[in-house]
């Protein structure tokens, strides 16, 4: 029976198959993380983004939490008239 192999078993297979002197073509990578080259930014800027990062932080929390507060004196209040 005929079957459809994956890309790399058929990489394997074609590799068994060939038995050459010169070495296995490597397969390419998964990860394209591997392709760019890391920066390195200065520790002025990065100390900028992290603290600009930590404050986005701090008022989307304190939103939230003025939020559920207004909302639970909303709820008190109709609860209160009823």
């Amino acid at each position: 029976p005929i079957r459809s192999l994956g890309y790399r078993a058929a990489m394997v297979q074609l590799r068994d198959e060939a038995n050459s002197t010169s070495p296995p073509l490597q397969l390419p990578s998964a990860s394209r993380r591997d392709d760019r080259p890391e920066v390195t930014l200065p520790p002025r800027k990065r100390d900028r983004r992290t603290h600009a990062y930590t404050r986005q932080l701090m008022e989307t929390e304190a939103r939230m939490s003025r939020e559920a507060w207004e909302a639970d004196c909303d709820f008190r209040v109709t609860e209160d008239r009823s």
